[in-house]
């Protein structure tokens, strides 16, 4: 599953080519707290009381995750959550949440940081729903 997804992103990386120039001319007059351009956008529904996954702040997974993702991108981000770590087995995974996904909406609240997504995923409903965003960027993740 995970694999058939890399596949499918890595065939859509190769089935576009961007041109060079367009990530950096965009963001420069992207207002503050737009997405950077491309990437898709899903719901999920959560059943169980918890989610199963641990948030990190964009900057802090310059180092891993997000190694091969240019700096405007992880800028653009904010302090938005990302899925750094997802229980196997967990309703997350179930809902086909993978690494580097970032939560945008928890019960239709903007979330802007991890600590206010883990506390609105905490006290919301369920069902819980959820927007997640998937950067168009190469995940890097260690074997």
């Amino acid at each position: 599953n995970q694999e058939a997804a890399k596949a499918e992103a890595a065939a859509a990386n190769h089935s576009a080519p961007e041109p060079p120039q367009t990530s950096s001319a965009t963001s420069s007059n992207r207002k503050k707290g737009e997405l950077p351009p491309g990437g898709e956008w899903y719901d999920a529904k959560i059943f169980t009381p918890t989610l199963g996954v641990m948030f990190f702040k964009p900057k802090e997974l310059v180092d891993s995750l997000f190694l091969q993702t240019d700096k405007e991108m992880v800028d653009s981000l904010d302090e938005r959550p990302v899925v750094a770590f997802i229980v196997e087995g967990s309703s997350a995974r179930s809902a086909g949440v993978e690494l580097g996904h970032v939560l945008l909406k928890v019960n239709g609240i903007d979330v802007k940081n991890p600590k206010e997504a883990s506390r609105l995923i905490k006290e919301g409903p369920r069902p819980l729903p959820l927007l997640f965003y998937v950067p168009e960027t190469q995940i890097v993740v260690a074997e």
